[in-house]
């Protein structure tokens, strides 16, 4: 028994302005990283907050235990066409994978951050992590 629960920033509101992919500098990083941490946040709200069925225990239990979440992007491409990246190009490829490991370190960061306050990190393998720097 398990679930997840799944949501999507629309990466194409971070665009600041249309142009050139100079540096990617048009694309508000920051406002990225606040936005995934808060994103991430909520998920783990919602596993507190979805109506498990009373008929299957073991899926409440198992939610609660692993709280699962998934949070992925959308609108990569018209990202990519507002900075003036072409889609599937080298410089393409960077971007989508800066975009995505910039996500994946503010959402990590904010979830080990939630589950050191709430102690809710007693399932997950390994030592303790800390956040560095």
């Amino acid at each position: 028994y398990s679930n997840c629960c799944l949501g999507s920033i629309n990466l194409a509101n971070f665009v600041t302005e249309w142009g050139t992919a100079a540096s990617y500098g048009p694309f508000d990083w920051v406002r990225l990283a606040t936005v995934t941490a808060e994103a991430t946040r909520f998920l783990d709200d919602v596993v507190d907050a979805n109506q498990y069925v009373p008929e299957v225990p073991e899926l409440e239990a198992a939610a609660m235990g692993e709280r699962r979440i998934g949070l992925g992007g959308m609108g990569l491409a018209d990202a990519m066409l507002k900075l003036g990246i072409r889609y599937g190009s080298t410089e393409g490829l960077a971007f989508a994978s800066q975009v995505t490991e910039w996500m994946r370190y503010h959402s990590m960061i904010a979830s080990i951050e939630r589950a050191c306050r709430a102690s809710r990190g007693a399932r997950a393998p390994g030592p303790p992590v800390r956040r560095m720097g």
